[in-house]
């Protein structure tokens, strides 16, 4: 973290912070001595003291803990458009199940637009305390259940999309738990993302990224202004993200678009006739049916079992024993279900644009005393194609002979 010629400290520790209200606290560590070895050792200065946080009174700092820092100089290496990309960089980052790709332990909650989730050292979504600028972000307004610690429980987290990066100076990633010092929220540890605070004049970056085989095109807009005015008492800043982006098909690559892989195995691979590359769903638009009692005693035998139960295949199905009508067949209960693939209309990512604006003000009063206030908009239009959800499976509805979409059709029998 020593960045100057200088040592220069930055010690986590509380503050407490109002938004929009002044309030800064700011140390000035002097300039220490050793005793009668001056003269030989040079003696260690220290410039500047930072105090970060947020208060927690009664707090007990008994030691000095563990802190990695990702410099702004890092982000631009890498290309990262997002905090949900920032996140997938910090190796103390576990699983993001909180995003808008994930389909899984979310369920239909899952489909939740731009959003990424921040999740130290895997110990769960929502136990990791984040900051910018040391004050405490608010959550965003969205949930889902995952498995924390054997049970499942609903989460929510700060939307990491939210940071606007091209004025982050460094992101600092405090990698043991702190919930002594900044409340239970910080079981898993703390993220603090410091932006800059000495723009100048005005800096534009205009990026566009192109892919491989994809036909996705995405472009971003970045800017930042900042002044000094009242002969430096007072600074003003502006920064400014755009971000569009088409999204990304599951059509446009083979594997993406079947949830069968075994196709895509060598002839003579063990997992070839496994069920483990499998990933079908047994809910379907061919369904199981049953017949009511009342019907039965008109004989329907070699239509349905002894329970008057029957299934439903589509056409040229190897399991088709009658068929129903132009596209469906049907068999007697027992043949197995028909398994749909989930993948074949889905979007691997959104069409997406993303609008990002911070401003701050900050002033030093003639008695020393520094104020500050800062505006932090988001806001974001993320369109995304997710697989169809089954409409039942034991609750059962009745369909009625009249029914244009019953199993034999408008008013029809096998």
């Amino acid at each position: 973290m020593n960045t100057y010629r200088n040592v220069h400290l930055r010690i986590w520790a509380s503050v407490l912070a109002v938004g929009l209200v002044f309030g800064c606290l700011t140390l000035h560590g002097q300039q220490q001595t050793t005793s009668e070895d001056a003269e030989d050792e040079e003696a260690e200065t220290i410039e500047e003291m930072v105090v970060v946080g947020s208060q927690m009174k009664g707090a007990d700092v008994t030691g000095i803990l563990p802190v990695s820092v990702f410099e702004s100089d890092d982000i631009d290496v890498l290309g990262i458009s997002s905090g949900d990309e920032l996140l997938e960089m910090l190796p103390e980052q576990g699983q993001n199940f909180f995003n808008e790709e994930e389909n899984i332990s979310g369920g239909v909650n899952a489909a939740r637009g731009d959003v990424g989730a921040f999740n130290l050292r895997n110990l769960g979504t929502g136990n990791t305390l984040v900051l910018l600028n040391g004050r405490r972000m608010v959550n965003a307004a969205s949930y889902q259940t995952e498995e924390v610690g054997g049970s499942f429980v609903p989460v929510n987290t700060v939307n990491s999309n939210t940071i606007p990066l091209f004025g982050v100076d460094r992101v600092e990633v405090l990698r043991d738990g702190a919930a002594a010092v900044y409340g239970a929220d910080a079981v898993a540890g703390v993220v603090n993302t410091v932006l800059e605070k000495d723009i100048e004049g005005f800096t534009g970056r205009l990026r566009t990224y192109t892919y491989h085989l994809v036909g996705r095109q995405t472009y971003e807009f970045n800017g930042e202004w900042g002044d000094y005015f009242n002969d430096g008492a007072t600074h003003i800043g502006v920064m400014f993200d755009f971000l569009t982006r088409d999204n990304i098909h599951s059509s446009e690559d083979p594997k993406w678009a079947e949830g069968d892989l075994r196709p895509f195995l060598p002839e003579d691979s063990p997992w070839r006739t496994r069920t483990e590359f499998r990933n079908l769903s047994a809910h379907s638009p061919y369904g199981q049916f049953d017949i009511v009692r009342s019907v039965r005693r008109f004989g329907l035998r070699g239509i349905t079992d002894g329970s008057g139960e029957f299934e439903t295949y589509p056409l040229g199905d190897e399991r088709c024993q009658w068929q129903l009508n132009d596209t469906t067949c049907g068999a007697v209960d027992g043949q197995g279900v028909y398994r749909y693939n989930l993948n074949e209309f889905r979007d691997l990512s959104s069409d997406l644009d993303r609008l990002g604006l911070f401003v701050f003000a900050n002033h030093t009063f003639q008695n020393g005393i520094d104020g500050f206030s800062e505006f932090l908009y988001y806001s974001s239009e993320s369109v995304l194609s997710r697989h169809p959800s089954y409409a039942f499976s034991s609750v059962k509805l009745r369909v009625g002979p009249e029914n244009y979409y019953g199993p034999f059709g408008p008013g029809g029998a096998p």
